[in-house]
């Protein structure tokens, strides 16, 4: 019942911010090939806390006792602007 609960939990919050949750394949791969989505399938999440602490690692224990959401929306929105300000600027 638990798994379920987790499972459940993984696929609203997927589907919450798919910018940060790419699709994966029916065995749970990542699609996303390229040098950039290897790195983040690597890294996971200490990418996401990195990124929330600005790289200092005195930081990580004041974002990881952040909300989720809160920090789900944060990164959600920055992923957003970046790449709106990428393709302004091609």
């Amino acid at each position: 019942m638990l798994q379920w609960f987790f499972l459940q939990f993984k696929q609203r919050i997927s589907k919450g911010f798919p910018s940060l949750f790419p699709e994966v394949d029916s065995e749970g791969i990542e699609k996303d090939y390229s040098s950039e989505g290897q790195f983040a399938a690597k890294w996971g999440w200490f990418g996401s806390i990195h990124t929330l602490a600005g790289g200092s690692i005195t930081r990580f224990n004041e974002v990881t006792s952040q909300k989720l959401i809160d920090s789900l929306t944060w990164l959600e929105y920055e992923k957003d602007k970046g790449n709106i300000e990428r393709r302004k600027y091609k």
